[in-house]
């Protein structure tokens, strides 16, 4: 394998993985998406978002052309043929995670590197499944952004950690390294106590999430309010992260959470992802 990361396999054809495709083909990386029920391409709010990143609209076009003729598989072995970077991508299901990670893991070549986009886990949760330990580490993306975070665990390479560095700057990617392995690693330590003070406001009846939002980008200036960026995340990684937390600490605030986002679930409104969540989002209906 070479030092520089060219071929790139992502299991997960969700929003995420959508974006961080999207990212590594219009930088000229071979990208395969591989998923057990593959779109016919990519959504169209991603290959908006992704095309108008650069002002030059020879350039919008060519990214354009570029993610519209962006595929996915369900070929598993094909997928994983001669590829220098894995990237799991798939929904907060560690078992679901875990699976994925043991067949792909076979399936790549030893060289390659395996990575996971976990917003809740950590490395060592799920390195007994990968084949080379030393070859593993966390590599959380942002929706919408040009940030990621690298979380190595105690037996990841320096190598390992050096070539996902490199890799990022090639996609035109900011990183951060979290320095030992932390829960929701930096950004999402932050993130996770936020969202989830909204979801109990709504869950008490206190205000509704469109007002919480509003009050929110009101008095911060910022873009989104948690209730919309839970729909970008997806309400079942929301909800997965809620019920690992529950895990972990039995509190009844924790409970409420996790019923009040389980009833938008069970309708299926899963957000961006689904084409409705607290909000609704037509062109991403299926």
């Amino acid at each position: 394998m070479s030092e520089s990361i060219q071929s790139v396999v992502i299991l997960g054809a969700g929003v995420m993985g959508q974006q961080i495709a999207g990212h590594c083909l219009i930088h000229g990386k071979d990208v395969r998406i591989y998923d057990v029920k593959p779109p016919p391409q990519l959504h169209s709010r991603t290959v908006e978002h992704l095309s108008t990143l650069t002002a030059d609209p020879v350039e919008q076009k060519r990214r354009r052309d570029l993610l519209n003729a962006a595929t996915v598989s369900s070929n598993a072995e094909e997928a994983a043929c001669d590829v220098d970077l894995l990237i799991e991508c798939v929904p907060e299901d560690i078992a679901l995670k875990r699976q994925l990670l043991f067949q792909f893991s076979k399936l790549c070549p030893e060289e390659t590197v395996v990575t996971t986009n976990t917003s809740a886990y950590v490395p060592s949760q799920m390195v007994r499944v990968v084949r080379q330990p030393e070859r593993f580490a966390a590599m959380h993306f942002f929706p919408g952004s040009t940030m990621a975070e690298l979380m190595g665990h105690a037996n990841t390479s320096d190598q390992t950690i050096q070539q996902l560095c490199q890799f990022l700057q090639e996609i035109g990617h900011e990183t951060t390294i979290c320095r030992r392995e932390s829960q929701g690693a930096i950004f999402n330590a932050m993130l996770m106590p936020y969202m989830g003070a909204a979801v109990g406001i709504a869950a008490k009846g206190l205000a509704s999430p469109v007002e919480i939002d509003h009050i929110w980008k009101t008095v911060t200036g910022a873009n989104e309010g948690p209730f919309e960026m839970m729909d970008v995340v997806g309400l079942d990684t929301a909800l997965a992260i809620t019920k690992h937390m529950l895990e972990r600490f039995d509190d009844p605030e924790l409970t409420m959470r996790s019923e009040y986002i389980q009833q938008y679930v069970d309708r299926g409104w899963l957000g961006v992802k689904s084409g409705r969540g607290f909000y609704r989002h037509d062109d991403h209906a299926s």
